[in-house]
This record gives structure tokens, C-alpha cells and sequence, in this order.
């Protein structure tokens, strides 16, 4: 289980006043039950107030072109969308990014 301290929400006093709002709350993440989804393609879109993710996988396959030929395809099936604020988006930029250096160092360290 992974903890994490987020600045509590602020009242409407604390508000007028930013600097008074230190209070922190623990977080606790609950994956329970998530479903896992393997992906190797990504389509990003955005909104005026959106960012869209969608994932899913692409696998080779042979279909037959207009001749009747095989023909090589990459297959690309789309399974999920997620939809969040640009400013949620940032964060999910900025925790990939410090996990990416994460499993770099560790590879470099296994190395």
C-alpha cells in the first residue's frame, strides 16, 4: 500500500489566507480489485478542458489485400479510455517520469 500526504482542502478562511494552509492528510491508495491491463499503444487527444488516454494493444496479423494476397496488418485494439483535467495530466506526467528514472537508476545499479 503506498501512502502519500496531500495538502488538505481549504476552508473558505484558509482560502483568503494560503499561507495558513499547512494541515496534511494522509492518503491511502486501494488497488484492491483494480483490473491489470497490458498496453503497447497509446493515443493521447485533448479538449478545451480534457486530456484523453486511451490505451490498448497491436498485434501483427495477415489479412488479404484487394487481390486476395496475404497481406501483414498491424492490428491495433484500443480496450481503455482515461479522461482527466490537464492539471491532473501534469501529475501523471511528472509521477511516469520520476518512475521511469526510478527503474533506470535500477537497472543501471542490476547492471
Amino acid at each position: 500500500m503506498t501512502r502519500l500526504t496531500k495538502p488538505a482542502s481549504a476552508t473558505p478562511d484558509q482560502q483568503k489566507k494560503p499561507q495558513e494552509a499547512t494541515a496534511q492528510l494522509p492518503v491511502v491508495f486501494r488497488s484492491n480489485g483494480i483490473p491489470s491491463a497490458y498496453a503497447n499503444v497509446f493515443q493521447t487527444r485533448f479538449t478545451d478542458n480534457e486530456i484523453v488516454l486511451s490505451y490498448g494493444m497491436s498485434l501483427r496479423e495477415s489479412a488479404q489485400d484487394q487481390n486476395g494476397e496475404p497481406n501483414p496488418v498491424l492490428a491495433v485494439d484500443m480496450e481503455r479510455r482515461v479522461v482527466m483535467t490537464p492539471d491532473v495530466a501534469m501529475q501523471l506526467v511528472a509521477a511516469l517520469n520520476q518512475t521511469v528514472q526510478q527503474f533506470a537508476a535500477s537497472k543501471q545499479r542490476a547492471s
